[in-house]
């Protein structure tokens, strides 16, 4: 179970990381979209967020986020950035069924 604000970090990361073919935010930028002042409350929620095994970082490394259990559309979908729309992942029984 997620808090309100674990889940609106998990949808920002989720959407940058979508938008921006796998980049993750930076402190910073988590920060700036949840409107806190401090990087350290950023800092906190992706420690629970990890505690609880939605996430892994890098230690030592910017931009280091792994999504592991995703909680939004995004994890099923693509960003287009031609169209700036979502597209679902081809699954590999759609991709057989297509070919035969």
């Amino acid at each position: 179970m997620l808090t309100h604000q674990q889940r609106e970090v998990m949808l920002f990361v989720e959407a940058h990381q979508a938008r921006t073919g796998g980049v993750s935010p930076s402190l910073a930028e988590i920060a700036e979209h949840l409107h806190q002042r401090s990087r350290s409350n950023v800092e906190r929620l992706l420690v629970g967020l990890e505690q609880r095994g939605f996430i892994r970082r890098l230690p030592r490394a910017a931009r280091a986020i792994e999504v592991l259990r995703p909680v939004s559309r995004f994890a099923f979908h693509r960003f287009d950035a031609e169209t700036k729309q979502l597209r679902p992942f081809a699954s590999p029984k759609t991709k057989e069924a297509s070919e035969g």
